[in-house]
């Protein structure tokens, strides 16, 4: 059990128990990034350990980390190394795992390399119109793929979209069709057969 001591708030007593004391330590920290912009995901980063004695939290600015009791979460520190996994997800991004490894009587908290969470693919389908009432296709129209208003992440020209039928029957024509093999007479000039 642990001290008591009163408290008195106006006329009321309160007999106030003192049991539990709990210290946290930073245990490991990185830097998470998207691996198209190289800049901190626009979502929040869930960070979560395998231990889950040890706490995981995400800033804004792409720095996250991991804390917790060491003596709980990491009974064999200091003597031994200690070692742990730390997912990292966010929505629309693939997640990513690494492991921590914390040497005997190391300093704390333990620096991590960055991690690069990779966008999950999209897929766009559509045509450029003037307008919902003139549906006609526009002319030499680029289309901007964009994370935020004025950032084009990807920009693709009209003539990829016309030429796209043909690059797609190539890679099926040269992947599915395979080795041809040539006529027998393959070579040979033609003779026509007597007439009768």
């Amino acid at each position: 059990m642990g001290t008591t001591f009163t408290v008195t708030v106006g006329s009321t007593r309160y007999e106030v128990v003192e049991d539990v004391e709990s210290l946290f330590d930073a245990v490991a920290s990185g830097v998470v990034k998207d691996d198209v912009t190289l800049r901190p995901p626009l979502t929040d980063v869930a960070v979560t350990a395998s231990r889950p004695e040890l706490a995981g939290t995400y800033l804004e600015s792409g720095a996250w980390g991991v804390a917790g009791a060491l003596d709980l979460a990491l009974p064999e520190y200091p003597a031994a190394a200690a070692t742990f996994d730390v997912q990292l997800s966010a929505p629309g991004y693939r997640p990513a795992t690494l492991t921590v490894t914390v040497p005997a009587a190391a300093g704390l908290p333990v620096s991590v390399a960055d991690v690069e969470l990779r966008p999950l693919p999209i897929r766009v389908e559509g045509r450029v119109t003037a307008s919902t009432q003139n549906p006609a296709p526009v002319a030499d129209a680029i289309v901007r793929i964009a994370n935020r208003p004025g950032q084009a992440l990807v920009s693709l020209p009209p003539q990829l979209f016309d030429a796209l039928p043909y690059i797609v029957t190539i890679i099926i024509l040269a992947g599915v069709v395979g080795r041809s093999i040539p006529p027998a007479a393959d070579g040979q000039p033609y003779e026509r057969e007597a007439a009768t």
